[in-house]
């Protein structure tokens, strides 16, 4: 049964929303924003998958390799579940730019290019 822990916070934090549709392959790593910004709240559906994936987030100007460039930030995303990390007081900056990646390998690690699932949805609230 797939549960839903998604809880938006409330618009006088949020000027900015990016909604992501990612890609279902390993390392495939998309630009969602070309400017430093804060983000306050992170909502993943992982809702299509059996198996836990893992969104991995970039402050970089330059193209992140997975792999090879370390990612700034590593959410689970549990399997079945839509999950919600929220940073209220404290948001995650980015200085460069808003990068990301999903993934099957926790850490840094850079899974099989034949490593597939089906696509999850990721909504970044915040500011630029």
């Amino acid at each position: 049964m797939a549960t839903s822990n998604e809880y938006v916070l409330p618009a006088t934090f949020l000027t900015r929303k990016w909604e992501i549709q990612t890609v279902t392959t390993q390392g495939t790593v998309i630009e969602a924003n070309a400017a430093a910004c804060s983000i306050f709240q992170i909502v993943a559906d992982n809702t299509a998958n059996g198996f836990q994936l893992y969104l991995k987030v970039f402050d970089t100007a330059s193209s992140p390799s997975l792999g090879t460039t370390n990612p700034d930030f590593i959410f689970p995303l549990p399997a079945g579940e839509t999950i919600d990390y929220s940073f209220v007081g404290h948001p995650m900056t980015l200085t460069a730019r808003l990068k990301l990646v999903v993934s099957k390998d926790a850490g840094t690690a850079n899974g099989s290019a034949s490593d597939t699932w089906s696509a999850v949805s990721v909504t970044f609230y915040g500011t630029e």
